[in-house]
């Protein structure tokens, strides 16, 4: 399978963990924030992912479970930040 396929299946994958909003999480966007794709997501993540995205699928504010997925599946544990977390520049 050429490369950029395989790139455009890990991408996709990880678009399936949730319910992606566009237009900052859509395929496009993955493809260049993410040229060289990313790790495969194991069963044991998508079981957990499955029971957090049910707990929260019917409601309107899905906060802490994108903060899951980008903090601890994505690894973006010491980079993701919110609220007071935010530098001044930014909030």
């Amino acid at each position: 399978m050429a490369v950029s396929r395989q790139v455009a299946i890990t991408h996709e994958d990880w678009l399936n963990l949730c319910d992606p909003e566009p237009p900052w999480f859509t395929l496009p966007v993955m493809k260049q924030a993410f040229p060289e794709g990313l790790h495969p997501v194991s069963s044991a993540i998508r079981a957990e992912q499955k029971v957090r995205w049910d707990e929260v699928y019917d409601t309107d504010d899905r906060t802490e479970y994108v903060g899951w997925l980008l903090r601890n599946v994505l690894g973006w544990v010491g980079h993701y930040r919110t609220g007071d977390d935010l530098p001044d520049d930014l909030a």
